[in-house]
């Protein structure tokens, strides 16, 4: 679960805006909604059951990537393999702290704070962090922020990089 970076990053944008230049916020939202909350407390309830990886790594795959990436030949394997190769998985605590934060976390009383230039780029299938959040959080921050669409899932990164990178490059440039 990778959802806290951006927390912290609007964090970062409001109480340090006379250090911070410009911020891009990527799959983000002012809080959690309850279904990925669901979701991801039954990964949780996985760990907790000592369930082989596989099962909570394919769990969330749906959620975290688009149909079209998952389609591709292997893919899932592929996926699978790379978290069953991580040399340092979350722990279950680690994995509960991290819950119990996002599930505190709210912003969108304060994102009018923001006064830097801001990127925003939502997966137009992010089911996570949906586009009409992300256009949410855009709105609350004003005239600051752009929003960049582009496709993919929650882990628009890994699906579309290439994208991901020219966005910001042209934001920072």
């Amino acid at each position: 679960m990778g959802l806290l970076g951006v927390y912290i990053a609007q964090n970062i944008a409001k109480r340090y805006r006379d250090q911070v230049k410009k911020i891009v916020l990527m799959n983000t939202f002012y809080s959690l909604t309850k279904l990925p909350e669901m979701v991801f407390e039954l990964v949780g309830d996985f760990h907790r059951m000592n369930l082989p990886l596989v099962y909570r790594v394919r769990s969330v795959l749906p959620w975290v990537y688009s149909e079209k990436f998952l389609s591709q030949p292997n893919q899932i394997e592929n996926l699978i393999n790379f978290a069953e190769q991580n040399p340092h998985p979350q722990s279950l605590v680690g994995y509960e702290r991290q819950l119990e934060a996002l599930k505190l976390f709210e912003s969108r009383s304060w994102l009018h704070e923001i006064k830097l230039p801001t990127l925003i780029i939502a997966g137009e299938e992010d089911i996570i962090a949906p586009v009409a959040g992300a256009k949410e959080v855009q709105n609350r921050i004003g005239n600051h922020a752009q929003m960049t669409v582009i496709p993919g899932g929650h882990a628009s990164p890994i699906e579309q990089p290439l994208e991901v990178v020219n966005a910001i490059l042209g934001f920072i440039d």
